[in-house]
């Protein structure tokens, strides 16, 4: 008897685990309709009232892969509103990366806000200090798009991941979408579209479900489940 319960723990134990690993890490919320507009006055607008100005951004870290040019990049974003369908995106450089936080990490960032060629939309802070207001440290994966902004996600990462799969064969990603019939991962937001084939040796849950995937791509260039989070 005293075996059977110790047995039936166990089961309850494992079963408790398992439905804890159905929640995906998440990162804080950092809402801010002010950088949204002072963003879009300086890349949509073309103001250049703030070049060569100090800049100081709160929000959440994030590391880029820019398999193009073959480079990190590193930027601060938020929310635009509460929806999080779109968001602001600072990028910046930094004279040490090694002493970035991880991805995911809320931090404020400092320093002059320059055009330079180097940066992606060929304006960045450059040099910045970099202060952790609090620290991410859930994430499994080395490229996280859970830890990007929308724009971020949708529109650089995952064509870079797209379009140069054999920069991150045997990677860890991790990638926030919707799943449609025949296996396919498409973006959650509409009028930023992406889709990739999924392949795993367990079932996916049903068409239509929003999930948070980690996986690797192969040599044969197939992007390989190996968790499923549902939202």
């Amino acid at each position: 008897m005293k075996r059977f319960l110790l047995i039936l723990l166990s089961l309850v134990c494992i079963a408790f685990c398992v439905a804890c690993g159905k929640k995906a890490p998440k990162i804080n919320d950092v809402v801010n309709k002010d950088e949204a507009v002072q963003y879009k006055e300086i890349f949509f607008e073309n103001n250049t009232a703030y070049d060569n100005k100090k800049m100081t951004k709160t929000g959440i870290f994030t590391i880029l892969y820019d398999a193009f040019n073959d480079t990190e990049r590193y930027y601060v974003w938020g929310y635009e509103n509460k929806d999080r369908e779109s968001g602001w995106q600072w990028e910046f450089s930094v004279k040490d990366p090694s002493e970035l936080p991880k991805a995911g990490s809320e931090v404020t960032v400092s320093g002059k806000f320059v055009a330079n060629e180097k940066a992606l939309d060929k304006k960045w802070i450059e040099n910045a200090s970099v202060k952790v207001e609090s620290e991410y440290k859930d994430s499994p994966c080395k490229y996280d798009l859970t830890t990007m902004s929308p724009t971020l996600s949708a529109r650089v990462q995952m064509p870079n991941i797209i379009n140069h799969p054999s920069k991150f064969e045997d990677e860890s990603i991790c990638v926030y979408g919707k799943l449609t019939e025949g296996s396919v991962l498409s973006s959650p937001y509409e009028d930023m579209a992406w889709s990739i084939p999924v392949t795993s040796d367990e079932e996916l849950p049903e068409a239509g479900s929003f999930v948070t995937v980690i996986g690797k791509y192969d040599e044969h260039g197939h992007f390989v489940v190996e968790k499923v989070y549902t939202k």
